[in-house]
């Protein structure tokens, strides 16, 4: 294992010494469990003090190391139950200066210690208390990761403070709004801890202070804990303490920026407690949160560990233990062979956000909080109401099913296409988790085809055998399911986010001298399917295909894709290297075809292209005609059973663009008599359904694009015609670039460059020296830290984005239209839907005068940004409360402390910063009298 301590801990501390000497005895548990279940990920242990233990271990060579495991979210959802929290910021006239940026470093980082089942508030007060932001002032925010950037941002642009502190107005304000929504329903509070965080430079004694205390907190409900920036007097620092040790609460000192860091976490030791003296196995799940070691999503289980010293009741936190769960480990239990196309599985949390869903999308930078994505933000229900029952119900630990139309886009990365199921939905709670799993099983995945048992002698060898060719022309391939667990013993011990599935020949070689009985490593009705497609493809394709006719038909490539998970491609070219996705939902070749389920396009031929996102290049230039070699265009049908209500698979194949635009050109002048070759005035296009260019007699380029990119008035006359229509859905994932100032003359940027500046400086200079050094620095550079904190965790910044979905409305077009372009310009056009496809034909006719066409006129389907909804805009979410909770009172008596870093480190620290000044300065003045005689004695 390896142990890591954040640069902002002195390292050499003796409660970190000791910490990393006491854990040094997991060892032999983090290599047990491996050795039980070789597929676990990261094993670690943080202790109390912020030393991190991790197994497998790795050795880091940074220079600067700001991870701090007890301000990830497995840490502190151990520890702690739910609470709401209100913030009071002390902006009297005394807070002026370094106590001001103090303070605000504790707010923006105790917020950082929130998490999903936390609500809070922020107020400011001197004479008069106020909201940080104005329209929450009777009601508290739930933590997301969201919401707390918003009052981080909030928080920078507060004003300088002034006048008095009115502490008993402030105080009862607190108690007021905190004992309200208490009250409320599970959306406006945490129902369980109650707690006040009062931030001051000291209180002067006032009778009227108490009075609140006593009246509005007689039952010791709400605990306090007190944080007092800068130096103050004893007077008004012994009142700060006592405020809190009355309520149950704890008093913290900051005297400098240094301090915050650290200091701010040691409130979650004492609400620790009421979790330790239950004595219960207290195990969490987190939401989900992106791996910064490139695993992906991942939630991870922990529990906090507790010792009672010197067999006391009282039991004081040690730290957390904890292990990783890759999302795509969970994904993998669910039977997606079975579920068919558009079928899936998903599971939320207690407030609706998403664990494990195929539209849930990795997020491509670290993030430091988990994405939050709620279920009716991806499940697209036409009724809107359809989506919120179904999420009621699974929060409401209810177990049922319930169908709904709802509306599925894909593919997978770019969204721009849609199909419409008719879905039913089952669902139930997971038990002893805070989380609720689901199936979407479409109305047509109803009925599944199963080998007969029975009849497995009349096709297994054969079936067999078509795992396997020889021929190089054929490709076969199986699906990425669990057929038959023949992993090597190497392979089962590879990590659990990498999942082996054996191939078509590792089938074959398993199973070809086996053809009597399958053992206990297969999957039986699963195998025989797929030996029972397999058999009846390798049959069909062996008496009606070769490679010969299909050269001879401008086909580059036929394939067979079964729905029991066996595909078959035979091509054209013995060197063609690009095999299909073994996932048989891919989506050019099946599932494109296989959204086209209703029974009267059951005879239609799909053709489908890449779909190319993103603005073309050279839009606006001049375009040349070449013979760019931009891919094929497949075109598949889907094959039902005899009654049409079972879909056996897929059968298509590939053909070049070059042909398709032959077949257009040949085509326009048989229908319409219209010339579309290359050097016609007339510009033809075969769209898809979603207005995708299949072919062109304009450069072949601009193949896959979406038609408007280049015809946009025409796609504006056909909405308003209705021969278009446009579905848009919010895409609440999003990433956008951040939005902030980021020239090299920004405040953020001229602090970083300094701090790196002087801290290498340093460092090279007094190696020895590092931590101690690094605690200096952060105690001068306020911003800078902060700056460097938010350039690292959030290089982009989540959005939301409109996407825009056009459709043919009619599978039957045959229309005529005109429209000007401009003065000199107006355009006719014919549109005419193909017979038994997906596609139109559009040729388009200028009428110019003095011009040689209209004028390009852009309307794209790109995603668009929507303005950031603010927090108080944020739609109220229905969720539940954890049902267990441990809750610190007053009542919960112990010896109320000062929590302070460790004095005889401090004075290590002292002493160590002291001499290294020292030192610095004796170089600097050495240099300095050495230049002023080298130049002394030059100018002599």
């Amino acid at each position: 294992s390896h142990v890591q301590v954040p640069t902002e801990i002195f390292k050499n501390d003796k409660q970190v010494l000791n910490n990393a000497r006491m854990s040094e005895g997991l060892d032999e548990t983090f290599m047990s469990n491996y050795a039980k279940d070789p597929a676990l990920l990261w094993q670690y242990f943080c202790s109390e003090a912020g030393v991190h233990r991790v197994f497998p271990g790795e050795n880091s060579n940074r220079k600067i190391d700001l991870y701090d495991c007890r301000r990830r979210l497995w840490y502190n959802q151990a520890i702690n139950s739910p609470k709401d929290v209100v913030i009071l910021m002390d902006m009297s006239g005394s807070m002026t200066g370094a106590h001001f940026k103090i303070s605000k470093l504790i707010v923006q980082s105790l917020l950082d210690t929130l998490q999903q089942d936390d609500f809070f508030n922020v107020l400011y007060f001197n004479q008069a208390t106020g909201f940080l932001i104005d329209c929450l002032n009777d009601t508290l925010a739930q933590a997301t990761s969201y919401n707390k950037n918003q009052f981080k941002q909030a928080v920078t642009r507060l004003q300088s403070p002034k006048s008095v502190a009115n502490f008993p107005t402030a105080l009862k304000k607190a108690f007021r709004l905190i004992n309200k929504v208490s009250t409320h329903r599970a959306t406006s509070s945490s129902s369980c801890n109650k707690v006040i965080m009062l931030i001051s430079d000291g209180i002067d004694f006032d009778e009227h202070t108490h009075e609140i205390l006593d009246d509005e907190n007689a039952e010791k409900e709400v605990v306090i804990f007190s944080y007092i920036v800068g130096q103050s007097t004893d007077e008004g620092r012994a009142e700060m303490k006592d405020i809190a040790c009355q309520s149950g609460g704890e008093h913290y000192d900051f005297p400098t920026v240094g301090n915050v860091l650290d200091g701010v976490l040691k409130y979650q030791k004492r609400l620790s407690q009421p979790l330790g003296q239950s004595l219960d196995d207290h195990v969490i799940f987190t939401p989900l949160y992106l791996d910064g070691s490139g695993l992906g999503m991942m939630t991870t289980i922990s529990t906090a560990v507790f010792s009672n010293k010197n067999g006391s009741d009282t039991r004081e936190l040690i730290g957390v233990a904890g292990m990783d769960i890759v999302v795509s480990l969970l994904q993998q239990q669910y039977p997606v062979q079975k579920m068919g196309v558009f079928g899936h599985a998903f599971a939320i949390n207690n407030n609706g956000l998403f664990l494990m869903h195929p539209k849930f999308k990795d997020q491509s930078g670290y993030l430091p909080d988990p994405a939050t994505v709620y279920l009716d933000e991806v499940e697209f229900t036409t009724n809107p109401s359809k989506g919120i029952e179904l999420k009621r119900a699974m929060i409401n630990n209810e177990t049922g099913c319930m169908s709904a139309e709802a509306d599925w886009l894909f593919p997978k990365h770019s969204s721009q296409r849609v199909v419409r199921l008719n879905n039913t939905y089952c669902y139930r709670p997971m038990e002893k988790t805070p989380f609720f799993a689901g199936v979407s099983m479409p109305q047509q995945n109803a009925i599944q085809m199963v080998a007969d048992k029975t009849k497995a002698h009349l096709f297994r060898r054969s079936g067999i055998n078509a795992l396997h060719s020889d021929d190089p022309n054929v490709i076969i391939e199986v699906a990425e399911w669990s057929f038959c667990d023949i992993r090597t013993e190497g392979e089962k011990k590879q990590p659990a986010s990498i999942k082996y599935y054996p191939t078509a020949e590792d089938l074959y070689q398993y199973l070809k001298n086996n053809d009597e009985d399958l053992d206990e490593k297969c999957d039986e009705e699963m195998l025989l399917t797929l030996l029972l497609s397999a058999s009846v493809v390798a049959n069909f394709t062996r008496d009606h295909w070769s490679v010969e006719e299909l050269t001879h038909n401008n086909i580059t490539d036929a394939y067979i894709i079964t729905s029991s998970g066996f595909t078959y491609i035979l091509s054209t070219d013995v060197n063609n290297t690009k095999r299909l996705d073994r996932d048989i939902f891919e989506e050019i070749r099946f599932t494109h075809p296989a959204s086209f389920y209703q029974k009267e396009f059951h005879n239609q031929l799909t053709f489908s292209v890449d779909i190319k996102s993103g603005k073309p290049q050279n839009l606006h230039d001049k375009e040349v005609f070449n013979d760019e070699e931009i891919g094929n265009i497949a075109i598949g049908k889907s094959v039902y059973t005899g009654d049409e209500n079972t879909m056996l698979g897929v059968v298509g194949m590939s053909v070049r663009v070059d042909f398709m635009n032959r077949i257009m050109h040949e085509a326009a002048q048989n229908i319409t008599d219209s010339d579309c070759s290359k050097n016609s005035s007339q510009k033809c296009y075969l769209i898809d359904e979603n207005g995708y260019i299949v072919a062109t007699n304009r450069p072949v380029n601009r193949v896959g694009y979406f038609l408007g990119w280049y015809e946009g008035q025409l796609i504006e006359d056909m909405e308003k015609r209705e021969i278009l229509e446009v579905r848009e859905y919010n895409d609440t994932q999003a990433e956008c670039p951040q939005q902030s100032d980021t020239s090299s003359s920004s405040p953020a940027n001229i602090l970083k460059t300094f701090y790196y500046t002087v801290f290498q400086l340093v460092y090279n200079v007094l190696a020895h020296t590092l931590a101690i050094t690094w605690w200096m620095l952060t105690s001068l550079l306020t911003v800078s830290m902060n700056a460097i904190g938010v350039s690292a965790a959030s290089r982009n910044v989540s959005c939301t984005k409109t996407i825009e979905i056009y459709l043919l409305k009619n599978r039957s077009i045959d229309t005529e239209g005109a429209f000007n372009c401009s003065s000199n310009c107006s355009q006719k056009y014919i549109i005419q839907s193909i017979p038994d496809t997906n596609l139109a034909q559009v040729i388009i006719n200028n009428n110019c005068r003095g011009a040689d066409e209209c004028p390009l006129f852009s309307k794209n389907n790109e995603p668009k940004r929507t303005r950031d909804l603010t927090v108080c805009e944020q739609p109220l979410r229905y969720r539940r409360a954890l049902s267990v909770c441990y809750k610190l009172t007053g009542e919960d008596k112990r010896a109320c402390f000062d929590v302070n870093e460790n004095k005889e480190s401090n004075i290590i620290i002292y002493l160590i910063v002291f001499i290294s000044i020292c030192f610095a300065i004796i170089i600097a003045i050495s240099f300095n009298m050495y230049f002023r005689k080298y130049f002394h004695g030059r100018c002599m």
